[in-house]
């Protein structure tokens, strides 16, 4: 990457990797990008965040050992929490599904079943509440990237579940 690289030069070539399943090459462009982000714009550099958490997320997938899956899942999770404490105050969906996002990231590397359900429903929780959120500001993409987070977490959660009508 060369010294006068934009951020949307940058970004760009941080999709493009995610689109080739390159995960580990996106997230290493997006801390790189962090680094151009002005300190007073805390929704690029929450979005940032949020786009290094998903490709943790994904690239922990990949990942050639249960430790390397383990230490990457961790990392998405501190990446979301990031993106959610950033983005909280500025854009209070978003902030809830990216807190959402951590839980669920969280919920894959835990070892205890009742340490996993808490997480599941945590995220259950929030995740309902950012589409609430996005909703009522009329984020239709927004409500959608949530709802389909949520089946996700639905999904992890049948094992958990003695009643669905809760």
């Amino acid at each position: 990457m060369s010294a006068g690289e934009s951020l949307e030069s940058t970004m760009s070539k941080a999709v493009e990797l995610e689109k080739s399943y390159d995960w580990m090459g996106s997230v290493t462009l997006y801390r790189a990008a962090l680094g151009m982000v002005p300190e007073r714009d805390v929704v690029k550099a929450g979005e940032i965040h949020e786009r290094i958490g998903y490709g943790l997320f994904r690239a922990a997938t990949q990942a050639d050992s249960v430790d390397e899956f383990k230490k990457r899942m961790r990392m998405s999770v501190e990446a979301y929490e990031k993106a959610g404490e950033l983005l909280e105050k500025v854009e209070p969906a978003r902030g809830l599904y990216c807190r959402a996002m951590a839980r669920y990231s969280d919920s894959w590397f835990v070892e205890g079943p009742s340490q996993k359900k808490e997480l599941l429903d945590d995220c259950w929780r929030l995740m309902k509440e950012a589409l609430k959120s996005f909703d009522a500001a009329g984020d239709q993409l927004g409500y959608g990237k949530a709802f389909r987070s949520l089946s996700f977490c639905l999904w992890d959660k049948w094992d958990f579940v003695d009643d669905w009508r809760e």
